[in-house]
């Protein structure tokens, strides 16, 4: 069961043998009443195309031998399986090449900052206090390495219909967003 889960990715799709030294697994797709490790069993292997096929353990030199190896590479191979799994959680992209490994990481964007930035310049109050900032003049008002003006630690936003409109939808419908219902808000 260890090996199918680790090798899942090259068994799906394609038919395969499995040697067991376990003669009771033989009956195990024809027996009537199963236990809870059982089904769970079976409910992972009814994924798989494959003929189980017993091989005496006296006669299976070659798994002993594997079974009594030190498991130090087998624990290597699952946290490596974690740590994939938890990159791929985090929608980062992993390259391996010999002697190295890339991360790197999509960050989708709605477009807000973008349009926020670009009416920040259309207004001219804030052009009049970006001004001041050169000057040095306007403590309260900074200007952010996107180049978008703050005031006071908070961007600041102009009253625009589609901008208040996006903000608002990214705050009540995003997924991104809860929202603890009607009677707490």
């Amino acid at each position: 069961m260890f090996s199918l889960k680790i090798w899942r990715h090259h068994l799906y799709g394609s038919t395969f043998i499995i040697f067991s030294d376990h003669k009771s697994l033989q009956c195990l797709f024809d027996q009537k009443e199963l236990n809870m490790r059982q089904l769970r069993w079976i409910e992972t292997l009814k994924d798989y195309d494959f003929r189980l096929q017993y091989h005496a353990g006296k006669a299976n030199i070659v798994a002993d031998a594997l079974r009594r190896q030190n498991t130090l590479v087998s624990f290597l191979m699952v946290k490596e399986q974690e740590l994939l799994e938890k990159f791929r959680d985090l929608n980062l992209n992993v390259e391996f090449s010999p002697g190295e490994l890339k991360f790197s990481m999509i960050n989708p964007s709605n477009g807000l900052i973008e349009d926020i930035q670009k009416h920040q310049f259309d207004d001219e109050l804030l052009q009049q206090k970006r001004h001041l900032i050169m000057q040095g003049n306007a403590l309260e008002f900074k200007v952010g390495p996107n180049n978008i003006m703050h005031c006071n630690g908070c961007l600041c936003i102009l009253a625009v219909d589609k901008i208040k409109e996006i903000i608002l939808e990214e705050a009540h419908i995003s997924k991104l967003s809860f929202r603890p219902g009607v009677t707490k808000i």
